[in-house]
């Protein structure tokens, strides 16, 4: 990489990151690029602290989230190699007291590290792991688990109680001894304690949970917790998450201290489950061929480059790493915006391909305009030409949506606004009421929550007694999955949620199983389950998702 190339990737990048923030709720945060031998670049951008107005440094902490399986994986991974565990074991025979499943289905140690097991995401209703854990015992479990990618903390809770049963100390501590220490990673935090907080950048969330957040809408310090369990327990900093990026870019040792074994490390950065994490490109760029999950990381081909990559999302923080192992590059994006923004996702990628470019493996076109630069799985095909017209929805209320060059304007007969595309694909809105929910553009109708815009007026056929009593609007206090809404569209049932780190960012269709159970998702493998509870005058008082009870309010 010459001089030049590199003054020219790292000015293009932070110019990205000055247009990109005005799009994303995000503050501030760090990033790194360092090579094998060492940084290549790092600094802080924005702001850690917006009331006091303290700008990021490198020497800020942030909530990493689930990059923090991969501290867990390899600490598995040294004990296996130590003889203490092997990767077929099944969880019950190291932990008696847990029960996965009202059946007592085998679970191994590798359907866990690769989020192959078929357990739920999580509760999301408690933040400590025994609780959680426990609860598997009454909740479903996905069949034939081993042939589906399904994305687990409460698996990766489980290892971290494996680690603790088989040495006797806590995660956090083995982490700290084992990866940390060796790596000198020093400012690195191997749990989320109060007594760390000064150090971290604040974090923050859009501060009202029940409406899609726009540009300009405003934010405030999210909520702060302990944590200490596996699957999320560590805060770094950009100038430590440097020495990360080198052990995953190396074969196990970096400046000679020996984490894994070479053998046990490609076992790590192997592609083992059949699928893995979606991915986000940047628009006209490097191009992901494959992605799967291997044992904390996931595995992909990026370009014909062999890379590992993880994402880590919080309450109030957002971070994502990239390890191009072919060409020896690695990036490390920490922010304080809350994990459902994955803006640092969008960083990272646009990092690795002017990184790449600069070292003159590739040329590829000049970035995109950051409003528009992130390709997702939900793009539409429509033109936007095609989404401008009259349309009547299954009420009979009509909505026109005018084409102002690249923009969008709607209107009802009260109201005007504007629509104002997200980095999902979809559409938000100022216009009053249809402002909380997200919108689709599918096979020539608008989808708005429980309301199809259509060209000619859709029938929606009457529901029975236990669905109709589904139907509203529920709320836990829970900063993962606050709010969620079922409503009626069409002759179907669906979930949507408008924040919330666990929380779906798309529509979910609701499958009906018996009389008061139904499936999240279409997919009829799916674990994650709706509860009917009692019903009052017609209504559910509440629901029970996986295990925790929503209440029914009347707020929005």
């Amino acid at each position: 990489m010459t001089d030049n190339a590199y003054d020219h990737a790292v000015t293009t990048l932070q110019k990205f990151v000055e247009d990109l923030l005005p799009y994303w709720p995000v503050p501030g945060g760090a990033i790194v690029i360092t090579d094998r031998d060492g940084i290549v670049a790092n600094w802080g951008f924005g702001i850690a602290d917006i009331e006091r107005n303290i700008p990021s440094t490198t020497d800020h902490l942030y909530l990493i989230g689930s990059i923090s399986k991969s501290f867990t994986a390899l600490v598995i991974n040294q004990l296996v190699d130590e003889g203490k565990l092997n990767l077929d074991d099944d969880i019950t025979a190291i932990l008696p007291w847990v029960q996965i499943g009202p059946d007592s289905t085998p679970t191994t140690i590798h359907q866990l590290l690769t989020h192959t097991a078929g357990l739920i995401m999580g509760d999301d209703g408690t933040p400590d792991d025994l609780v959680q854990t426990w609860a598997l015992r009454n909740l479903p479990v996905a069949p034939d688990a081993s042939q589906h990618w399904h994305y687990s903390n409460v698996g990766f809770m489980l290892l971290g109680q494996v680690v603790q049963e088989i040495t006797g100390n806590l995660i956090a501590d083995e982490i700290s001894t084992r990866i940390l220490e060796p790596l000198y990673m020093p400012s690195t935090r191997g749990s989320i304690a109060n007594v760390d907080r000064a150090d971290y950048a604040v974090g923050y969330w859009q501060s009202d949970d029940d409406l899609p957040w726009r540009q300009g809408s405003p934010i405030s310090p999210s909520y702060w917790f302990e944590i200490d369990a596996g699957d999320g327990c560590v805060g770094s900093s950009s100038t430590d998450m440097a020495q990360y990026l080198r052990l995953m870019l190396s074969d196990g040792t970096v400046d000679g201290n020996q984490i894994l074994k070479p053998e046990t490390f490609q076992r790590f950065v192997t592609g083992h489950a059949l699928d893995g994490e979606p991915l986000m490109e940047i628009r006209g760029g490097m191009k992901a061929s494959s992605s799967k999950y291997g044992y904390g990381v996931n595995v992909e081909t990026v370009d014909g480059y062999e890379c590992v990559t993880h994402g880590g999302g919080m309450v109030g923080y957002a971070t994502f790493f990239i390890a191009d192992r072919t060409n020896g590059i690695g990036i490390a994006v920490l922010t304080n915006t809350n994990g459902d923004f994955p803006a640092a996702h969008a960083i990272a990628r646009a990092g690795h391909q002017l990184f790449v470019e600069a070292s003159g493996e590739r040329e590829y076109p000049a970035l995109p305009p950051a409003s528009d630069a992130v390709v997702t799985h939900r793009d539409s095909n429509a033109p936007l030409a095609n989404m401008a017209g009259t349309f009547i929805n299954e009420l009979g209320a009509s909505m026109t949506v005018t084409l102002n060059g690249d923009t969008m304007s709607v209107a009802t007969g009260e109201h005007n606004g504007t629509l104002e595309p997200t980095w999902t694909g979809r559409y938000v809105t100022d216009l009053p009421y249809f402002d909380r929910f997200r919108w689709d553009f599918v096979d020539d109708s608008w989808l708005i929550g429980p309301h199809t815009f259509a060209a000619t007026q859709p029938a929606y056929p009457a529901l029975d007694e236990a669905s109709q009593a589904l139907v509203g609007s529920y709320r836990h206090f829970t900063p993962w999955y606050p709010r969620l809404r079922i409503f009626q569209r069409g002759h179907s049932l669906y979930l949507a949620c408008v924040s919330g780190i666990e929380a779906p960012q798309f529509d979910e269709l609701l499958v009906r199983l018996d009389d008061t159970t139904w499936r999240l998702g279409e997919a009829n493998w799916l674990p994650e389950r709706i509860h009917l509870g009692p019903i009052i005058n017609g209504q559910a008082a509440f629901v029970v998702r996986d295990g925790v009870s929503y209440s029914r309010t009347t707020f929005k």
